[in-house]
């Protein structure tokens, strides 16, 4: 394999689908990484809220999002370094 064919590959695999089973902790859920367009997640109760809060599971945008986890997961992968940081410019 040539070192350009390691590096799209590396870049291919990052950002996964991993994200999307934050959310909601999900036991299913799509291949490819849907486009979240949302600023909140909506839960069934206040428990169930306090229950993604404590896991790690997104419930506000501001304070995490699938999508912008694979991104920074992408870029660092795409920069050989160990994270990288994204956020909105609004």
């Amino acid at each position: 394999m040539t070192e350009k064919s390691d590096f799209t590959t590396k870049l291919i695999h990052s950002g996964t689908g991993q994200f999307a089973r934050k959310p909601g902790l999900a036991a299913s859920v799509s291949e490819a990484l849907p486009i979240y367009l949302t600023s909140v997640f909506t839960f069934d109760d206040v428990p169930a809220h306090e229950t993604i809060v404590d896991a790690g599971g997104y419930h506000y945008t501001r304070c995490g999002n699938p999508n912008a986890d694979a991104v920074s997961e992408i870029l660092a992968a795409a920069d050989g370094g160990e994270q990288a940081i994204v956020f909105s410019s609004g």
